[in-house]
Formats: structure tokens, sequence, C-alpha cells
């Protein structure tokens, strides 16, 4: 974007010179480049290189996008972590200091009363247990035996919209009536009338215009007698002829010729040539008409190029930047013009009578046969370049993604570290806090966790099975109380 300016100065300053030398009065104010698109040929190589760069945009864009979610939702997720990690500590601490002021007042009143205490833990843990399961109880005498306990459419008929076209009468043509006979008065008026017009033709006949974009010439029986250079009304013979020609620029834009370099590489040459009508007399005698003449300037200005373009080589005619526009010079293509130009106006103007305004080459092309190279080699490079773009793409979106998970481990990590840190303190706290308490009565928390297990072990799908002799049913079976030992 920063070169357009650049090149279309130049091209404003070329212009403006060529107008100024071809005298057109013309004054180029600016020129602006619209657009620029590739051959046809090559412009899916092209889109795909821009495609490329897109799709790593995009990866680049993912990948930070990646990043921008994962980190925070890391560091979130971290947060969490210890937060939860911090009240497991609490909920230990604060359950061991409950469970043990609880032990510590169960084990005052055991101190107290231990027969009593320990027969109420005994059948409240029993009652917990038991309670909502299905029980089994089974005579002592008779064990061994089993116990068991199980839519048509219609078509319409054609029928002519239009009625018929009634018949035409013809009638009869009329019959004309002729008068008699003319007088010889109105033959008179009409014998005058057409020496009239013959005379008003023959001297409209003697009369002709000359315009200020033509030149004129007087013929007489094949022989120019006068040239007409100004424009105005002028005078001539009833039996002169005049043979106009356009004295403006006329552009000769022959299809593109293939010619052979120095270095005997093919190329193909599309130019065109300014030229205008300058002796009216010489351009009459030798080319006749405007056909002519762009095919004397065909011969003279493609012999000449011809022999010129074989003074350079290719690397001198396509090359990025040549030595000459560097030292300040023309470049090579505007010396192969402008030679060929002051070798053939010379011979144009005393051949044929035109002004060899301008030469000028238009495009420089490679024949069909090795266009086809050229382009394949133009979408072998833009092939390079888009997989270039999208490796490069593809790095950077990993290594992002790469930072980003390093980043996100590295953060889960620490707050995992912390975290059991935190429930470590927190059992650690609870083992002591329950060391110093239960340390004191050994046997009497021993019973105790023994009956909270047995509440929490039997569950509502545990089937229970009784003896009738055991101490829980003894009262009920045989009417006396068993003894509950520890």
């Amino acid at each position: 974007m920063a070169e357009r300016p650049l090149l279309e100065g130049i091209v404003r300053q070329c212009l403006q010179e060529r107008l100024m030398r071809s005298r057109t009065g013309i004054e180029v104010v600016a020129v602006r480049l619209q657009d620029v698109h590739p051959p046809i040929e090559v412009v899916d190589a092209f889109r795909k290189v821009a495609s490329a760069l897109e799709e790593k945009e995009a990866s680049i864009n993912q990948a930070e996008a990646y990043r921008n979610a994962q980190i925070p939702m890391a560091r979130g997720k971290a947060g969490a972590q210890l937060k939860a990690a911090d009240a497991y500590k609490w909920r230990r601490i604060w359950h061991a200091a409950g469970e043990a002021y609880r032990w510590q007042w169960l084990a005052e009143v055991y101190r107290q009363f231990p027969e009593v205490t320990r027969i109420r833990l005994y059948l409240e843990a029993i009652e917990q247990a038991l309670a909502g399961k299905p029980k089994v109880i089974m005579d002592a005498r008779q064990v061994g035996r089993k116990q068991y306990s199980s839519w048509t459419k219609k078509g319409l008929p054609f029928r002519c919209l239009k009625p018929c076209l009634p018949c035409r009468k013809f009638l009869p043509p009329r019959q004309s009536t002729e008068g008699g006979m003319l007088m010889t008065a109105e033959k008179r008026k009409w014998v005058r009338f057409g020496l009239a017009l013959l005379a008003i033709l023959l001297g409209g006949r003697c009369f002709f215009t000359v315009d200020e974009t033509e030149w004129a010439l007087v013929v007489r029986f094949g022989r120019v007698v006068r040239v007409v250079k100004e424009a105005g009304l002028h005078f001539r013979l009833p039996m002169d002829s005049v043979r106009k020609f356009d004295k403006r620029l006329q552009i000769y834009n022959p299809p593109a010729t293939e010619f052979l370099t120095g270095d005997k590489k093919n190329l193909v040459l599309d130019v065109f040539v300014v030229w205008r009508v300058a002796d009216p007399l010489r351009f009459l005698q030798s080319v006749g008409d405007t056909v002519g003449a762009e095919a004397r300037l065909h011969d003279l200005v493609w012999s000449e190029l011809a022999a010129t373009l074989g003074n350079y080589e290719l690397t001198q005619l396509v090359c990025v930047r040549p030595e000459g526009e560097r030292n300040g010079k023309s470049a090579p293509l505007a010396a192969l013009t402008d030679t060929v130009w002051e070798r053939c106006r010379v011979t144009a103007m005393r051949l044929y009578g035109i002004e060899l305004v301008d030469v000028r080459l238009k495009r420089l092309l490679f024949p069909e046969q090795n266009r086809e190279a050229v382009f394949a080699r133009m979408r072998a490079e833009r092939e390079r370049i888009a997989q270039r773009y999208l490796a490069e793409g593809e790095e950077i979106a990993t290594r992002i993604k790469a930072e980003a998970d390093r980043e996100k481990e590295r953060i889960l990590a620490e707050a995992y570290r912390q975290a059991e840190r935190l429930r470590g303190e927190g059992d650690a706290l609870a083992a002591r806090i329950y060391g110093q308490a239960f340390s004191r009565d050994p046997e009497f928390y021993k019973m105790l966790r023994t009956l909270e297990a047995y509440k929490k072990a039997l569950d509502n799908q545990t089937t229970v099975v009784l003896s009738s002799d055991s101490q829980f049913l003894r009262l009920l079976t045989q009417g006396k109380e068993g003894k509950t030992g520890r």
C-alpha cells in the first residue's frame, strides 16, 4: 500500500511525457490504481495464499481464545480447591472437637454409672441397627432346618376461449378515373422546376467543406490539382473529386507477435503505434488509405523491432529493478521502444508522408508453450508460501496452547499442593484432638466406637438372623434377662 502512490506518480509522469510529445494538448491531472489482479491462470494459487494467511490468523486467534479460557478456568478451579480444602480442614477440626467433647461427657457418666451406661448404649445401638430391617428368629433347638419366607382432481374438457374470427369481406378496389389532357402551361411549369433543381445540384457540386480535423485533396481526372489544409468552404469544378484524410492521431493496435531475443529466448510483445498523416499528397500517392498505411507501418516497425530486440537478452528485459534504473538511466524496455521509434519515424515521413508519433510496449509475455511452465512455477511458489503460512500458524497456535496448558497444570498443581497441605493439617489436628480425648479410657472408646460401627454397617438392605438363645432375645423367649458383657 505504501508503494501505490509512488507507482501512480511514475505512471502519471510517463503518460504526461508521451502526451506532450504527441502534441495532444491534454494534461493528466491524476492517475489512480483501482485494483490489482494476478493472471487468471494463477488466481486460485494467489487466493490459496490469502486463504492460508487467513487460516494462520484464525489459528492464532483460536489459540489465544483457548489460552484466555483455560487459564481463568484453572485459576477458578484452583481457588475452589483451596476453598474446599480449607473447609475440609476446619470441618475435620470442629468435628473432632465436637466428638471429643461428646466422648468426654459420656466417659464422665460411664465412670460414675458404668453398668447402666453400658446397657443403655448397647440397647440404643441395637434399636438403631435393627430398626426397619428384615429379621429372622431361629429356634436354637431346630438349627439345621431350612426356613423360607416369595385425498382426486377432475379434468375439464378443453374449450376454446376465443371465438372464431369472422370472415372478412374484401371490397373491390376503387377504379381511378383519369381527367382530361394536361394543359400546356402546367407542363412548362414543371420544366422550369426541373431546370432550377439541376442548377442547384450543379452549384452544390462546385463547393465543399473541410473540417478542422481533416486534410483535403482536390483530384481532377486522377491527378491531384490542389491540397487544402485550411478548414472552411472551398470551390471546385463540377468534374473534380475531393479526397479527405483525418489529420488526428491514429492508433495502430495489432495482435501480439512473437520475437527472438539476443540469447535465443522467445518473447511475445504486444506493441501499439501512434501516428498521424503529415503529408497528405505523399500519403495518397504511397499508401492510399488507412488500411494501406497500417500495413506499411506494420512491416516497417516490426522489422526494426525484431532487429533491435536481438541486441537485448531476456534477463535485461525481465527483472525486478534493472541496473539502468538504479543508475538513473532509462529502463531497457523504454530504451528499446525509443530506439525503434527513432529509426522508423524518418523513414515513415520520407516514404509514406506519415508522422510516427510514438511506439510503445503494452505487454511482454512468454509464448504459449512456455506460459504453462511459468504459471506452474508461480503456482508452486504460491503453494510453498501457503504451506509456510499454515505451518507458522500451526506452530504459533500449538506453542500458545502448550503454554496455556503448562500454566493451567502449574496453577492446578500448586492449588492441589496447598489443598493437600490444608487437608493434612486438618487431619493432623483432628487426630491430635481424638488422641488426647480418647487416650484417657481406651476400653470405653473401643466399646463406643464398635456400637457406632454397628449402626453404620447395618443398613436397610441387611437381613439379621437372631438365635432364640441370644442375650437380646433371652428375656423374650425364656422369661429371664441375659447378662450383657462388654
